[in-house]
């Protein structure tokens, strides 16, 4: 997974980080504060890209700023490398 925006360029987060969200569940920490911000999330795999861009828009408001994002595979979609 690959973070942009709100001062973040290219930042790199594998799956399988945070198994309490999911077995291929991943987190990334911002900052030590709530942080706004628009951020774009996009799955990568092996260097290609493999979802579209979801934007993310965070708060400075703690009590609402965690974004929780699933991912489910297009299968028909779907090709093999």
């Amino acid at each position: 997974m690959v973070i942009n925006g709100g001062g973040y360029q290219n930042v790199v987060t594998y799956s399988g980080q945070a198994p309490d969200y999911a077995p291929s569940g991943w987190e990334h920490f911002l900052d030590s504060k709530p942080k706004e911000g628009i951020f774009e999330i996009q799955l990568w795999n092996q260097g290609q890209p493999v979802s579209e861009k979801v934007e993310v828009r965070t708060t400075r408001d703690c009590r609402s700023n965690l974004a929780y994002l699933i991912f489910q595979v297009a299968w028909e979609n779907y090709r093999v490398p």
